[in-house]
């Protein structure tokens, strides 16, 4: 199962880069939030994804040249609104796998989809390679 939650891009204020107080941050960070939050309670059905994959999508309106981990960070606010609204359990790397990050021209329509899929086992697949390397460790 996915959702997709589609947002306007990302704020220049909101990138790592952008020069002000947090002050001049906190009523974007809020508005998005809420915006995602809103989002995505349309598609809560049940309790909360335990675990899932992101991938996210920007869609710029031209082909200037941009930071991609920037426009990441810049959507942070979003995903904690995913949350939120009771979409996934948690954003923590342990329940929360980043799958991908996709950029691309759309003139016409430029914004971000944050792209959620339930999946199941990440948890539990990092347990196992932790064992294994444990196990590599105190055999090798």
């Amino acid at each position: 199962m996915s959702v997709v939650i589609t947002l306007p891009p990302p704020s220049a204020a909101l990138h790592a880069h952008a020069k002000g107080r947090w002050q001049s941050k906190s009523g974007p960070t809020r508005k998005l939030r809420q915006l995602a939050c809103t989002l995505a309670k349309e598609h809560v059905t049940g309790p909360p994804w335990q675990e899932a994959a992101i991938t996210y999508q920007f869609w710029f309106a031209d082909f200037r040249r941009r930071d991609s981990a920037n426009a990441i960070q810049a959507m942070k606010a979003a995903v904690d609104g995913v949350v939120d609204a009771g979409l996934i359990q948690d954003d923590d790397w342990q329940r929360l796998r980043i799958d991908g990050v996709h950029c691309g021209v759309d003139k016409e329509n430029p914004r971000t989809e944050l792209v959620f899929e339930r999946v199941e086992g990440i948890i539990e697949t990092m347990r196992r390679r932790l064992d294994d390397e444990r196990r590599e460790a105190v055999d090798g």
